[in-house]
């Protein structure tokens, strides 16, 4: 199949080569700073303004809650569905409000969100739906990829993510109003310093040298040091306060970073095999007692950025991880990864009021499916599981 991106040939977007045409789907991609700065971007160009209400599911990470407040709406969350870690249809449909403006769900992990019936209720209550396909490219639903069912979608390209350029995010638009928008506002965005883009390009080469799923645990706390030290950009912005949004919301994608893209997803088609390869060996080969794999439907073909399962007693599952050099993710450890107590509220969040998304992520592990993991390590992780 053809990439996601294709560069552009004439045309208004030729002043602007970081846009490109999608291959076969007739879709314009925009290339941001991150995918948060993506998705803002969607927001604003759907019209979405300050004191509007966007519906985000509980079970995510900040970065969908910062997206909305960077533009001055409120996030509101919708309840995952019992046992899974994407949206419930029937809690969003409780939730929408005359004042919300756009509904944002997640296919989790790739696990396809049920995107037939939630585009119906967003359809029924004449609001716009967004896709954040940040954890995949590839997963299909009925033969169709996600990212085509909503007014938009937006990607990420960071660690951990199917496609890894350092930083970076994309958004594209399935509406020609919206395409004129983003069309309009993407000259706006600036390049990111030359200082900030030579710290993306050796983030992401000290990564790709040093980092493998046995090397996870090391690699995961020399990062977090760098991050705390200023020397990296981390996954983490701090809520915008009085002060605004930070910074990366005014930023396109840096030429460097746009180019590896390119570049990168031409081996999508490849890396996607492998990593429907690796998630096969996890679900048939782990069948150890306490672990529970997820269930998807019949028509639905996910490509795992992460593969997850859920145990009881995470703490001590991924304690054991570490000693026995299996990578296992605990994110999204909290309703809205990484924040607790008094910082959920900060961001619109009331502990207690999404009950499946907290009892999910008392529960969910992950493990790597890229490109890194080979045979050795998923025998470890097998082993590990099953012992």
């Amino acid at each position: 199949m053809p990439s996601l991106i294709e560069p552009v040939k004439g045309g208004a977007s030729s002043a602007y080569p970081e846009i490109a045409q999608s291959g076969g789907a007739g879709l314009t991609e925009y290339v941001y700073f991150r995918g948060r700065v993506a998705m803002a971007a969607i927001l604003r160009g759907l019209g979405v303004k300050g004191g509007d209400d966007v519906l985000i599911q509980a079970f995510t990470c900040i970065a969908v809650p910062e997206a909305v407040m960077s533009i001055g709406a409120r996030p509101r969350y919708v309840d995952v569905a019992s046992g899974s870690p994407n949206m419930d249809p029937d809690d969003l449909a409780r939730k929408i409000r005359p004042d919300t403006r756009a509904v944002v769900i997640q296919h989790s992990f790739g696990l396809p969100a049920n995107v037939e019936q939630l585009s119906a209720v967003a359809r029924d209550a004449s609001i716009p739906m967004i896709e954040d396909c940040a954890h995949t490219i590839e997963s299909r639903v009925g033969g169709r990829r996600v990212g085509t069912f909503g007014a938009a979608a937006f990607y990420s390209y960071e660690a951990s993510k199917p496609v890894f350029v350092g930083i970076g995010g994309s958004a594209i638009s399935n509406d020609p109003a919206l395409t004129a928008k983003l069309n309009a506002a993407y000259p706006e965005y600036e390049q990111p310093p030359t200082a900030t883009q030579l710290q993306i390009a050796a983030m992401f080469l000290a990564h790709k040298v040093v980092y493998s799923p046995s090397t996870y645990w090391t690699v995961r706390g020399i990062f977090r040091a760098m991050v705390a030290a200023g020397i990296i950009k981390g996954n983490y912005n701090e809520v915008a306060g009085e002060a605004g949004p930070s910074a990366d919301f005014s930023r396109r994608m840096g030429a460097r970073q746009a180019q590896m893209l390119a570049t990168a997803l031409r081996r999508l088609d490849q890396q996607s095999d492998h990593r429907r390869w690796v998630a096969g060996q996890y679900r048939s080969r782990i069948s150890g007692a306490g672990v529970t794999h997820l269930p998807h439907e019949s028509n639905v073909a996910p490509v795992f950025g992460r593969y997850p399962m859920l145990v009881e007693d995470k703490e001590r599952w991924v304690e054991g991880a570490r000693a026995a050099k299996v990578e296992l993710a605990d994110f999204y450890a909290t309703p809205i990864h990484p924040l607790k107590g008094d910082a959920l509220r900060r961001v619109g969040y009331k502990p207690g009021s999404c009950p499946q998304a907290e009892w999910v992520a008392d529960r969910i592990v992950s493990l790597p499916t890229g490109p890194q993991t080979d045979r050795k390590q998923i025998q470890r992780a097998v082993d590990y599981f099953n012992r």
